[in-house]
């Protein structure tokens, strides 16, 4: 398996696709505000420049070892979250799911439906076969939802935050197809 490739994806009610200048304000609005992100090692943006700095970050290794994805409201092409297929082990044929739904649209299964059509465009159109969550151990909602998607519990990894002092305990999670 060699680069990536990147498409737009649609589910029943959302658009996958790659950010446009409109979805900055969204995602500062949800970056600005700790509270919005407990569990996600997420920078807080005091400025729209620490937005343009997030998407350069996740745009940094786009179609080498990382995909990223607005995810959007079909009818209103609105953000409702993020999407990025990331840490790519070519060897193992993996790839890690991360992902934010914005907190006015949580609850509403988005994320159950854009992770089952994403497992399947990278199993079919990309080839990968393993398919990995680390989620925050407290995180019940996400917890919930690789239950739900059949990944399998891995164990827990300690790692360090990147923009706190703190240590997250991560509960790993791993599909197999």
């Amino acid at each position: 398996m060699g680069k990536l490739k990147y498409k737009e994806l649609n589910t029943k009610r959302l658009i996958l696709r790659a950010p446009k200048p409109s979805d900055y304000e969204h995602q500062f609005n949800y970056l600005k505000n700790p509270k919005n992100f407990e569990f996600a090692d997420y920078k807080v943006a005091e400025t729209k420049a620490d937005v343009e700095v997030f998407f350069k970050r996740m745009f940094k290794d786009h179609l080498e070892t990382s995909l990223f994805w607005m995810i959007c409201d079909k009818k209103s092409d609105k953000p409702v979250g993020t999407l990025s297929a990331w840490n790519v082990d070519y060897e193992v044929n993996s790839i890690e799911f991360g992902y934010t739904i914005y907190p006015e649209h949580r609850g509403k299964g988005y994320m159950y439906e854009v992770l089952n059509k994403t497992i399947d465009f990278c199993y079919e159109e990309l080839g990968f076969t393993v398919f990995d969550i680390w989620t925050d151990k407290n995180n019940k909602p996400s917890l919930g939802l690789a239950i739900k998607l059949g990944f399998k519990f891995s164990g827990f990894v300690d790692e360090a935050a990147k923009n706190t002092d703190t240590t997250i305990t991560y509960a790993t999670y791993q599909l197999k197809k």
